[in-house]
């Protein structure tokens, strides 16, 4: 049987309190999903920073000196490669959810959104009645 999840992401910058972003959208799936976790360091920051695109609060440039990660927001102060070590970590969990009708008519793949409210007793034979 079909389950919704919706995603719950947190960054945590070197040991500072997590925020949340929205880097996944909502899944519609028979098993759960599994728990995403995205560890980043000087080595791989700009690879993967990269790869993860506009999402993310923050982005990556070069300096003479090194590597500096900014904010676009003033959520944090900027981190340089040539004053201290970056660990971050970008952990998704996935929680099930009871969604609305609206939510799963907005859904982007209508084919599993159909065949979720099917195994729940919702098709065109009832709605005609």
């Amino acid at each position: 049987m079909l389950k919704y999840y919706v995603p719950t992401t947190e960054v945590c910058i070197n040991s500072i309190s997590p925020f949340h972003i929205n880097l996944y959208a909502p899944k519609i799936c028979e098993n759960y999903p599994d728990a995403d976790v995205i560890n980043i360091n000087w080595d791989s920051a700009e690879r993967e920073i990269y790869k993860l695109g506009l999402c993310l609060p923050f982005g990556i440039t070069k300096r003479r000196k090194g590597l500096k990660l900014f904010f676009w927001d003033d959520l944090f102060t900027s981190v340089k490669q040539w004053k201290e070590d970056l660990d971050i970590e970008i952990k998704t969990t996935w929680k099930e959810y009871q969604p609305s009708i609206k939510m799963l008519m907005n859904f982007y793949d209508s084919d599993k959104a159909i065949q979720y409210l099917v195994e729940r007793g919702l098709n065109a034979s009832s709605l005609i009645k």
